[in-house]
């Protein structure tokens, strides 16, 4: 059984939820998963890796959201420097 907090988490397909945590959870394999859910094994490796990059950027950006509110606010970006007519080569 899959409990239902699994599949709420909506930044997941519910496939690729229920893949990610039949193979965390419960250590079943792509095969195994493939039979349970009438799918091919290779689908369920592509739903798997791409939930995989889903958690991966998910995590990169909650790092680098924390990194980027300890920035000076002061600091501008090349494009709004441009925009301010800071510089006129781009």
């Amino acid at each position: 059984m899959i409990p239902f907090a699994v599949i709420r988490d909506r930044s997941f397909s519910i496939l690729e939820a229920v893949i990610l945590f039949l193979k965390k959870n419960k250590g079943l394999t792509n095969r195994e998963i493939a039979i349970l859910l009438n799918r091919s094994e290779k689908t369920t490796w592509t739903v798997y890796k791409r939930a995989e990059q889903k958690a991966f950027s998910r995590t990169k950006s909650k790092t680098e959201s924390k990194t980027d509110s300890r920035t000076d606010s002061r600091t501008v970006s090349k494009k709004e420097y441009s925009r301010k007519g800071g510089d006129s080569n781009e």
